[in-house]
């Protein structure tokens, strides 16, 4: 058994593309290994910023010798059908053999087809994976008409230790490498200056003859090949330089990918920020690291911003990297320095003063601009808000009881207020130890939530939108829901993102995601396939999160009802846009772990409720995987199926009320009993919204429909008797149906 070395050398990859680009490489050449009956024993993929590599070990010297028997017609045939048989398997009448079998003498070609060579076939089989390689995006260089996601400079293709002379885009693979780009081997004696410079400038050749001598070898080359390598130095010499400190890195599993694409050997440093820059929001500073500079934040045992960072060099210095530190403090340094001049300048105004100059930005060439935008957003939020106080009072009585402390603080408020009323302590909740006026701060919150857009600091770091946003209101001293709804009402971005929970962020919060919801639909901008520019399925399973994770009950549909008439002509989309959001629902299940086919099983056709139709589902799935339930299932079928087939043998309906005067077994007559107080208990429950209650009067169903089964027969001799059981069967198919569609339930 052998093993297989292919590196491909080029100009750096961009670091999120070589992960994918990786996988992609090793799955493209393991298929061809499979497909070409080429078998191996493993298989490892390595990547840096310059290189794709590839080993596999256990290949064979060939592939298998291939012996096959195919049958051909009896020698009586026509010579027309024997000529064909000879002509498939490429040979003459003398080269197959007469075989005697039960039902005549037949031709049969014995075919033995010779093992290729593996090297023959890895060429073909690489060449291929080079030439199929689906980069996200590619490029020309030079004369050469290959594509390839950055220039190549050359590859290594051994087997055995033998080169095999893959081509592609007029390389022609070898066993040579090198090493860092800007620190010789250190193997080579570097004499002096001029002799570092010239092996600087022209690095040496590396000649390898297997992976573990080429993984050496490039080690020695400052490279390291090994991804998940270079990321635990980067994080845990981080986190040592930071602990020295009497600090916390503050890990980041997005940026550290991205900075283990960038380097093929790892320094981490940490530098320091001027302490004139620590009065910019810590986001600010953050961001503007992060996303121009790919440093990782640092904070004090306390979680508070320090004023310090951590960078990773690709390269080692004879003065410990005091030189790159004092470089990237100084870049910092001037990247800083236009973020405090935006955050002092955007103070110079009140955020309220920015709402007009949404007039100026276009939201949606068909929606209108973000100042229109906001005007809808502040009457849908206001509109919201009340059955989101509403809802999150009734969840919290649920979740716990009001403290001695808070009962207080509301006979305190009572009595200080002169102006109390019931009506105005229902428009109030408490929020942070401060009674607040829900619909009032919604509306406040809406009309500033989009005044940062205007701003220069967003405008430089338009990710800060609505961080910065709160900043600017509280130092305008609007009301903390106000500030932190400002912030919130963008969120949940994702299915990991922090879902708000504060009356008035969720109020903003959804009355923003509806509103572009309902504005797309009304312009049919629907999202198709895989294409979605303007994220309004993220924006759906957003509302949906809001939603359930909070307990919010309220019709959705006459929510969409409201948002589309504040367009100025109603469109009617709601029915449609709801019918989207119950697909969204099902994926959102899915990835939670929850049977979305239990949505349709509960879902009515005037229920708008999400919180309803997620109830109905969990005591649904609850009371299916009951041992009652699934029983009762089986059974339901069971009923549903024999009152099909004799309705479509008969040509007619079996739904009316049977005769109890006609029932001549005890076991009939007990599950009509059984039927007619299920039914009633049912509808009672129904009505209340109590779907578990439900759930557990239908259980009741189980033991006389499986006597009915065990002792009755349906299909009767004497007809009436048939046709009376069969309006039985049909009744037991209506009371459930009318707490599920159980016919929808799969499996």
């Amino acid at each position: 058994m052998t093993e297989l070395l292919i590196e491909i050398f080029s100009e750096e990859i961009p670091a999120r593309m070589q992960k994918k680009g990786t996988d992609d490489f090793k799955r493209l050449v393991l298929n061809g290994l499979k497909k070409n009956e080429l078998p191996f024993d493993n298989a490892k993929a390595f990547v840096t910023p310059r290189r794709l590599i590839l080993t596999v070990d256990g290949l064979p010297e060939s592939q298998a010798d291939v012996r096959e028997e195919r049958k051909g017609p009896n020698v009586n045939a026509p010579m027309q059908a024997v000529n064909g048989f000879l002509k498939s398997v490429g040979m003459t009448i003398d080269q197959v053999e007469k075989r005697q079998l039960k039902k005549g003498e037949f031709y049969f070609a014995v075919i033995e087809r010779k093992g290729r060579p593996a090297v023959d076939v890895l060429k073909e089989v690489i060449e291929q994976a080079l030439a199929d390689m689906p980069w996200q995006k590619s490029m020309r260089w030079g004369t050469c008409s290959t594509r390839w996601v950055r220039p190549l400079h050359s590859m290594i293709c051994l087997f055995g230790g033998k080169v095999i002379p893959v081509e592609f885009a007029r390389k022609t693979a070898g066993n040579a490498t090198v090493g860092h780009r800007f620190m010789p081997n250190i193997e080579t004696a570097v004499e002096d200056f001029a002799d570092y410079e010239i092996k600087l400038n022209s690095p040496l050749e590396i000649i390898v003859k297997d992976f573990a001598d080429y993984e050496n070898k490039l080690r020695n080359a400052r490279v390291m090949i090994d991804r998940e390598e270079r990321k635990k130095i980067i994080l845990g010499v981080s986190k040592e330089l930071a602990e020295q400190k009497g600090l916390v890195l503050q890990e980041d599993s997005e940026l550290l990918e991205e900075v283990a694409g960038l380097v093929e050997w790892v320094v981490p440093l940490m530098g320091s920020i001027d302490k004139e820059f620590m009065d910019i929001p810590a986001e600010a500073l953050t961001s503007s690291m992060k996303k121009h500079q790919k440093y990782f934040s640092v904070t004090d045992k306390e979680g508070s911003l320090a004023p310090y960072f951590m960078f990773v060099s690709n390269m080692e210095t004879e003065d410990g990297g005091k030189a790159i530190t004092a470089g990237n403090e100084r870049v910092l340094r001037a990247r800083l320095s236009d973020a405090k001049f935006f955050w002092d300048n955007d103070r110079k105004a009140k955020l309220e003063t920015r709402v007009e100059k949404l007039k100026d930005r276009i939201f949606h060439a068909k929606l209108g601009t973000d100042y229109e935008r906001v005007q809808r957003i502040i009457k849908l939020a206001e509109y919201v808000a009340k059955p989101v106080r509403v809802s999150l009072l009734i969840e919290n009585s649920v979740k716990k009881n009001r403290s001695e402390e808070e009962l207080l603080k509301i006979e305190q408020w009572q009595r200080n207020n002169k102006k109390f009323d019931q009506e105005s302590h229902e428009g109030c909740m408490s929020y942070k130890g401060k009674f607040i006026n829900v619909e009032s701060c919604s509306r406040r919150a809406a009309e500033l939530c989009k005044a940062d857009l205007s701003t220069e600091m967003v405008g430089e770091f338009p990710d800060l939108q609505g961080t910065m946003g709160k900043y600017y209101a509280i130092e305008d001293k609007e009301e903390e829901a106000v500030s932190d709804a400002i912030e919130e009402h963008y969120s949940p971005l994702g299915p990991n993102d922090k879902c708000p929970s504060a009356p008035v962020s969720v109020s903003v919060a959804l009355a923003d995601k509806i509103d572009s919801l309902v504005g797309f639909w009304r312009i049919d901008m629907k999202p198709t396939g895989s294409k979605d520019p303007y994220a309004l399925r993220r924006a759906a399973l957003g509302v949906i999160r809001l939603i359930r994770e909070n307990g919010l009950r309220f019709d959705l549909k006459e929510i969409f009802d409201f948002s589309d008439e504040l367009y100025g002509n109603k469109k009617d989309i709601s029915e449609d846009l709801f019918r989207f959001f119950v697909d969204r629902l099902k994926v959102y299940l899915k990835g939670i772990g929850m049977r979305h086919d239990l949505i349709d099983a509960v879902l009515g056709k005037q229920n708008y409720d999400i919180s309803d139709i997620l109830i109905r589902a969990e005591a649904l799935k609850n009371f299916i995987e009951s041992d009652d339930g699934s029983n009762l299932l089986i059974a339901f079928r069971r009923a549903v199926n024999i009152v099909r087939i004799e309705e479509k043998k008969d040509g007619k309906s079996y739904d009316s009320i049977p005769d109890e005067n006609a029932f001549i077994q005890e076991e009939e007559k007990n599950l009509w009993k059984s039927i007619e107080k299920v039914s009633e208990k049912c509808k009672k429950a129904l009505e209340q919204n109590n779907f578990e209650e439900a759930m557990l009067y239908m259980a009741n169903l189980r033991k006389p429909v499986d006597e009915f089964f065990d002792r009755v027969t349906v299909n009767s001799d004497d007809n009436n008797l048939r046709i009376n059981r069969l309006g039985l069967l049909t009744q037991v198919k209506k009371v459930m149906q009318g707490a599920a569609y159980f016919s929808k339930i799969e499996g």
